[in-house]
Formats: C-alpha cells, sequence, structure tokens
C-alpha cells in the first residue's frame, strides 16, 4: 500500500480485492511466526522467520508486547467485575462468615489487579532479548547453485544430444 495514496499496489486475482483479506493476511503471517513450549522448562519460545532480521526481530518485541497487554487488559477487566461483583454481595449479606469469604475473594482479586498493573512483562516474561540473526536461513545458496550447475549440465547434454541427431539426419 502507498501511504500517501491508500491505494494497494498489487493486482487482485479474480474474486479477491486488492487489499488482503484477514484470512491472506493470516496464512502469510502464519508461515512465517512459530511459536513452541517447551513443558520441561515452562518455556515459551517465540521466533518469527523474515528476509529482514531487524523487521523480524522488531515482529518479536511487538508480538511479545501485544499478547502481554491483551492479557493484562483482560485479567484487569475480569478482576474489577469481580471486585464489583464480591463488593455487591457483600453489601446483601449479613452473615459475618460469608462477608469473610467474600472479602478474601476481593483479595485474591486485588492481588490479581496489583500484578496486571505493575508489571510489563505480565504473562510472557523475556528470559532472552530478541535478536537480530547474524546468518541468513533462507534461500540456501550453495544448494541453488549445486541444483543450477546439474540442470545447466543435463540441459547442455539434450542440446548437444538434440543437434547431434539434427546433424546425423542431414
Amino acid at each position: 500500500m502507498i501511504p500517501a495514496t491508500k491505494n494497494w499496489l498489487r493486482e487482485p486475482s479474480p474474486g479477491k480485492q486488492a487489499e488482503p483479506s484477514s484470512y491472506e493476511v493470516y496464512d502469510i503471517f502464519s508461515k512465517m511466526i512459530t511459536a513452541s513450549f517447551d513443558d520441561k522448562t515452562s518455556m515459551l519460545n517465540v521466533s518469527v522467520e523474515y528476509y529482514s532480521p531487524e523487521i523480524a526481530k522488531e515482529w518479536v518485541d511487538l508480538l511479545v508486547l501485544k499478547i502481554n497487554d491483551a492479557f493484562r487488559v483482560r485479567d484487569v477487566t475480569e478482576a474489577q467485575k469481580n471486585i464489583a461483583y464480591l463488593e455487591d454481595k457483600i453489601q446483601q449479606t449479613s452473615i459475618a462468615e460469608m462477608q469473610k469469604v467474600f472479602y478474601g475473594m476481593v483479595e485474591s482479586q486485588m492481588k490479581t489487579l496489583m500484578l496486571a498493573e505493575v508489571d510489563d512483562e505480565y504473562l510472557i516474561k523475556q528470559v532472552v532479548t530478541p535478536q537480530a540473526a547474524e546468518r541468513k536461513s533462507k534461500p540456501k545458496r550453495s544448494l541453488i547453485v549445486i541444483i543450477a550447475v546439474l540442470l545447466g549440465g543435463v540441459f547442455s547434454c539434450f542440446v548437444v544430444l538434440f543437434k547431434g541427431m539434427v546433424i546425423n539426419r542431414k
């Protein structure tokens, strides 16, 4: 997309628009992003493979940030709703023992609320800072050269054989 004109540059295939659909974007990004969870260490490994290592690093940073923010917002709103509900229940009941139970529940919700509001790395804590790749992972240039040499040799053999057959016919 050209930011100044807000027009998409791609020529849409039949039945599609110039602007990619959310499924097309998902399909492309799901091939670039890898997330795996190690049960032994309880570690989540998130990686992005892209032709620009700097952009891939930025995307990993953004993914972690957005995941943490999304879960933080969700937990804060849930905790606030739960606290409001529990305070309402405390007002409605006159049994001291039940109020004590509700206050304990409010206390646990307040802990969740405090942790969510204080910690930037709420859900995913970075053990290793994301880094740009130092070596290229794709394409494997040596493999491309070997395949090109082999295909060139086979093609040249066919050309020589074809010319030989044409000369022998005359």
